[in-house]
């Protein structure tokens, strides 16, 4: 039985702009469970498909379409050209954008959503026999919410998949890679682990009112192992207030080394040259390990599992293509609590290493307001631990979070000139956006909120821009993976070691060649895009 999966993550509003070399794990591990489930299953990114669906809908006998809550308007249209190719056939939806189910139900082209981690819902329902059509929508199978299934706005419940179970059942697919074109370029996702150990709450409510009832449950973190679950007093959700993941997938849960490695071995075979290590924080790698049982923390103690990191970089490193930086690796994220000196010496083996770290504000008091384990003081040491070991960062913000002052967005601004200062290579700025499964997902951003912010906004911008000037004589590896859409003549390159997008002037009959290229920085295009020509 052929189907398809569509991947929409980042498309936004239907075509991607500074993210096409994006390409994350969650739509390549849908379509690798269906496999596992003996269906021919096929990926594609969401633009190809609205591209071509009036050809391509009628092939397949069932779609699922992964995005984001960002990209909702595209999932919507997915959806639409789906069912105009392929009347009656069944369209589920999952990823991020399933937290706010009613809404998407409302659209009658959707059949059904898939709310949490879909491997297991998908092999239960799917592994006996093929994709019902039309689907059941009034008796659909365990974990699919459909009209006839209430509570629409429910969040996933408790009781996270065991990643081991992940492991046994799915292989990982990675030969979907070559349905993206850009594959051997593009920053492609390996999941290390899911979920997040912070399971801290927000002290606003969505109004940025005072809701914390002050059972002391929040503050113990820290000083004490924390009870999973624990029910908050206020009813407010796990997690920083502004972000899904512990409420949405739960505490830390890792793969294996063998797992995680095996993928970035096959992702080499493939060509693939940036390989991102992904997860809310590479640092929290098998570090569930070293906890009681049934509990969690965002801080240390315990500090991260330096022997499963030390295992993994190693392994890594036994691939000569990684070892000889002929293949970068780069990590998705670290919290500024997790930082110490063995864990980032560790990291820091791999050639060319980098990430990013979540700063949000230099207001240690909105820190705590909104959720976040950390102080500007752990930024701070976190920051000059990373400088020490030469691994290069960019630190994310958000503007117009609850509990925005004018104070608070001059300690950003102050948080960020400091970073300047500690050798930042990129500030990424937010605008703040309420996301469904949060604490904050009730809350509205006015604009006088963002009018407030522009210092922050400019200050963010400047840097960037001062950054970027930083690369002009510089020569730089590059990939040259697409044309421009501004310039017929020009191509996009991304960098090997990660970095700006580089515009390459009559580069265009290079798209897509799979060389490694050496460009020398010519010039500044905006805050996120320089330019170069080919040393060649």
């Amino acid at each position: 039985m052929p189907v398809i999966v569509v991947d929409a993550l980042t498309q936004g509003e239907g075509r991607r702009g500074l993210t096409r070399d994006f390409i994350g794990a969650g739509p390549r591990m849908v379509a690798a469970t269906l496999r596992a489930c003996k269906l021919d299953a096929h990926i594609c990114r969401g633009e190809d498909f609205l591209r071509s669906s009036r050809s391509m809908a009628p092939r397949f006998d069932a779609c699922f379409v992964s995005g984001m809550t960002m990209d909702k308007p595209s999932v919507v249209a997915i959806a639409r050209a789906w069912k105009r190719g392929s009347p009656g056939k069944p369209l589920v939806v999952g990823g991020p954008v399933s937290l706010e189910p009613a809404s998407l139900l409302r659209y009658p082209e959707v059949d059904a959503i898939v709310q949490g981690e879909a491997e297991e819902i998908l092999f239960n329902a799917f592994s006996t026999g093929g994709i019902p059509s039309p689907f059941p929508a009034e008796e659909p199978p365990a974990g699919f919410v459909t009209r006839a299934s209430p509570p629409c706005l429910a969040p996933p419940a408790p009781g996270w998949p065991d990643l081991a179970w992940v492991e046994r059942r799915v292989d990982p697919a990675i030969g979907c890679l070559e349905s993206y074109g850009n594959a051997w370029a593009a920053r492609v996702y390996i999941e290390l682990l899911r979920g997040c150990s912070n399971q801290a709450r927000a002290r606003l409510g969505p109004g940025g009112e005072r809701s914390c009832e002050g059972c002391g449950y929040c503050d113990a973190i820290g000083d004490l192992q924390v009870d999973l679950p624990n029910p908050c007093a206020a009813g407010i959700r796990p997690g920083c207030g502004f972000c899904s993941t512990a409420a949405g997938s739960g505490p830390i849960r890792s793969f294996s080394v063998p797992y995680v490695v095996g993928q970035v071995n096959r992702c080499i075979e493939l060509g693939c040259r940036r390989i991102v290590l992904g997860g809310s924080d590479v640092l929290e790698f098998q570090r569930e390990r070293l906890f009681k049982k049934g509990h969690t923390s965002p801080v240390m103690p315990p500090p991260p599992n330096h022997d499963s990191l030390n295992e993994l970089v190693g392994q890594l490193l036994g691939i000569e293509a990684i070892n000889r930086g002929e293949v970068q690796v780069l990590a998705e994220n670290v919290k500024a609590s997790l930082c110490d000196d063995e864990a980032l010496s560790i990291l820091a083996r791999l050639p060319g290493m980098a990430l990013s770290i979540g700063v949000e504000t230099g207001s240690d008091e909105q820190l705590k307001q909104v959720g976040k384990p950390a102080t500007t003081s752990t930024v701070k040491h976190a920051v000059q631990l990373l400088n020490k070991h030469g691994i290069r960062y960019h630190a994310y913000f958000i503007h117009s979070l609850p509990g925005q002052t004018s104070q608070t967005v001059q300690d950003g601004v102050g948080m960020m000139r400091w970073l300047e200062q500690h050798d930042v290579e990129k500030i990424t700025l937010y605008r703040f956006k309420p996301l469904p499964g949060t604490a904050f997902e009730g809350c509205r951003v006015t604009r006088d909120m963002v009018d407030d912010a522009v210092p922050m906004i400019r200050e963010a911008a400047r840097i960037n821009g001062e950054r970027k000037a930083r690369y002009i004589d510089a020569e730089v590896k590059v990939l040259v993976a697409e044309h421009d859409f501004r310039d017929r003549d020009a191509a996009v390159a991304y960098m090997l070691e990660g970095g700006p997008k580089v515009k390459l002037k009559n580069g265009r009959h290079l798209v897509n060649d799979k060389k490694v290229h050496v460009a020398r920085i010519t010039g500044v295009v905006s805050d996120k895009v320089i330019e170069g020509a080919l040393v060649e």
